[in-house]
């Protein structure tokens, strides 16, 4: 087993960096198709490599996880199962649906929801040598061939 234990611990670490920085950068979108594809498929080798490294330090593990240590394990083990009951299933957060709303008003409504400084906003047209049509943000960006996101943050002033 003594073998077994670097290729554990070793393992377990190099699967959680990658989950973990995966699972971060998809919370805050900034993926792309292939980055799902990875956190999945490592976190498949992160159970392995988890399951490989208890395995090598049971003995050690039995004696950490005893009295009060256990309890709190078991106690937060059980909140979590029954939080999962808790959160109905198929829901998923409005803002999904807020920005695709946001991406069908028009640019004067967008301009004037979003109290949209006119002098940025003119800045950004000229810049890209675009010209004002009042169409719809999704179309604005699709015609001119400009990322939704990059007209996005100017009309909400980031």
């Amino acid at each position: 087993m003594k073998l077994t234990k670097p290729i554990g611990t070793t393992a377990t670490i190099v699967t959680f960096i990658v989950v973990g920085a995966t699972g971060v950068l998809m919370f805050f979108h900034l993926n792309n198709g292939a980055m799902k594809l990875l956190h999945e498929y490592v976190g498949l080798a992160m159970v392995v490599a988890c399951i490989v490294h208890i395995i090598a330090n049971l003995t050690l593990f039995k004696k950490y996880f005893i009295g009060k240590k256990l309890i709190a394990i078991i106690i937060l083990l059980a909140i979590s199962i029954v939080s999962l009951e808790l959160i109905p299933n198929g829901q998923k957060p409005p803002f999904k649906d807020v920005y695709a709303n946001f991406l069908q008003l028009n640019l004067s409504q967008a301009k004037l929801a979003f109290s949209t400084n006119e002098d940025t906003f003119n800045e950004f047209l000229n810049k890209n040598n675009l010209k004002f049509e009042d169409i719809s943000v999704e179309k604005f960006a699709a015609k001119n061939n400009i990322k939704e996101s990059d007209l996005v943050k100017i009309l909400i002033n980031k």
